[in-house]
């Protein structure tokens, strides 16, 4: 037998919480909640004072915003753009950003428009490759020397993508 959980009226509320909301119904409750559990909170306050204190968050948010760059975005270079433009967006924005998630999350949100601003932008040159290139992706149902192969295959055909992005020639 499973027995639910039963808050009363105003358990959420945080009386010994300086800062909670007092009087806001359960909206302001709950919005208190999130800002508190944000590692972050006290770090985005300091950088909408001083854009100085934002470093602090760049030094936390570095290498996972990176990394996630990095994994979709495979030119060196473009990967360090994109990074660097993440976080040069979240810095102008930063008074904008009023807690209502977690910083990290608002940061990610950036970096994952970021990224698709890019596949947008390359849609048009790689044409047909890019779309080989998915359909060869290793396919679950496939067993384990199909996938290397279709591994394979797709590591040449984005190779061969990429020799035609570098090196391009008209074909007409």
């Amino acid at each position: 037998m499973t027995q639910g959980l039963r808050v009363e009226a105003g358990a959420l509320d945080a009386p010994d919480a300086p800062d909670a909301p007092r009087g806001s119904g359960d909206r302001g409750q709950l919005s208190w909640l999130r800002a508190a559990a944000d590692p972050d909170r006290e770090l985005v306050v300091a950088a909408q004072r001083d854009p100085a204190a934002f470093l602090a968050l760049y030094d936390r948010h570095f290498a996972r915003v990176h990394g996630y760059v990095r994994l979709r975005i495979r030119d060196r270079a473009l990967c360090e753009d994109v990074t660097s433009a993440i976080f040069t967006t979240a810095l102008a924005k930063i008074g904008g950003f009023h807690g209502g998630g977690a910083f990290g999350a608002w940061l990610f949100r950036i970096a994952q428009h970021a990224v698709y601003d890019v596949y947008r932008a390359d849609r048009g040159r790689e044409g047909p490759l890019v779309e080989e290139a998915l359909a060869s992706l290793p396919d679950a149902a496939l067993g384990p020397e199909e996938q290397v192969l279709a591994r394979e295959r797709a590591a040449r055909l984005r190779a061969l993508a990429e020799l035609r992005r570098r090196y391009p020639h008209d074909d007409d």
